[in-house]
């Protein structure tokens, strides 16, 4: 292999290990944001939960809390999708 094939090499191969590692890292911080976001949205749907199961069960409870709920998950789908 020629000298300037194998510098061609050397250089794909760094580029490749920074793509990954830059992919690696955005990966990481859009998990750590999906997670933030939804989090505090399962104490809203277990509440809705709670309130369906009372007797009488708790209707607007649950409207406000599922719609919530709802838009928070829209808005999070929206900001994830691609601009």
């Amino acid at each position: 292999m020629s000298d300037d094939l194998k510098c061609l090499l050397e250089q794909e191969r760094d580029r490749s290990e920074t793509l990954s590692v830059r992919y690696e890292d955005k990966l990481h911080r859009l998990r750590v944001s999906v997670l933030k976001a939804l989090k505090p949205e399962i104490p809203r749907l277990e509440e809705a939960l709670i309130a369906l199961t009372r007797s009488p069960p708790k209707l607007h409870i649950t409207d406000h809390y599922v719609r919530d709920t709802l838009n928070a998950v829209r808005h999070i789908v929206k900001s994830l999708e691609c601009p």
